[in-house]
């Protein structure tokens, strides 16, 4: 990521929480994410900042992690581990239990997308 976008990035944080009024440090009591590598990011220093905290942080302000992504320039989603593995090392779960997982959450995106496209027309 250059420096635009992690400026941007710090910025969208940084407005988050300003507009819940939350200091540095209360946001680190939130998250225990160090306070000052939340000021760094909100800085713009930070070319890749670690993809866990991104998504820790835009799910306490209730930033949407697409906008995240995109800022990033698909640096958070591209870091994160594959879900196969990561399901089958938590949860040791067989290659077809994955499959299972992933029907249901492909089922869950599909009701969301037709959800979001019927609120789209009733406006």
């Amino acid at each position: 990521m250059s420096e635009v976008p992690a400026k941007q990035l710090g910025q969208l944080f940084r407005q988050a929480r300003t507009k819940k009024r939350w200091s540095l440090r209360v946001v680190e009591k939130h998250t225990g994410i160090p306070h000052t590598w939340i000021r760094n990011l909100e800085s713009g220093h930070y070319k890749t900042p670690a993809p866990d905290r991104l998504a820790q942080l835009a799910d306490l302000f209730g930033v949407p992690l697409k906008s995240v992504d995109r800022l990033a320039q698909g640096n958070m989603s591209h870091r994160l581990p594959d879900l196969r593995l990561y399901l089958r090392a938590k949860y040791d779960l067989t290659s077809d239990e994955v499959d299972q997982v992933e029907d249901c959450l492909r089922q869950v995106h599909r009701q969301r997308e037709q959800q979001t496209d019927a609120e789209e027309k009733a406006a």
